[in-house]
């Protein structure tokens, strides 16, 4: 696994992935997000104190099954989450606690590597 991290105090790790070689299982870190994006254009900002990244992947299933990557990260991050904290996913792309506070957000961009190969580009901020 590849580990990029910025020693920048702030920038878009969702950006970032699309500039580099994306190989799978490459991960960009940031300390803070302060031009972050969601469904539908939503735009945010990030305190410092949280997790904001990004990670390359390159599954091996057909193209019909791609579209369950988001629903498995939020599974996965959900699981870790409530192991501190009790709480649930907002389908299709968050996690919020018990009382709604939104705890981590997830958007996918399915993309292509330099040599043409399909490749996603998952985008995850823990709050």
């Amino acid at each position: 696994m590849d580990l990029t991290y910025s020693t920048k105090n702030a920038w878009e790790t969702f950006d970032e992935a699309e500039k580099i070689d994306r190989k799978n299982g490459t991960v960009i870190l940031a300390k803070v997000q302060t031009n972050g994006r969601g469904r539908l254009g939503r735009q945010w900002e990030s305190q410092n104190g949280g997790i904001y990244f990004s990670v390359i992947l390159k599954p091996e299933v057909s193209g019909d099954n791609l579209h369950i990557i988001t629903p498995l990260c939020a599974v996965a991050i959900k699981r870790a989450i409530s192991k501190y904290t009790p709480c649930k996913i907002k389908w299709p792309n968050g996690i919020v606690s018990d009382s709604g506070k939104k705890l981590c957000g997830i958007l996918s961009k399915l993309q292509t590597d330099k040599n043409g190969n399909c490749c996603i580009n998952v985008g995850i901020g823990i709050n």
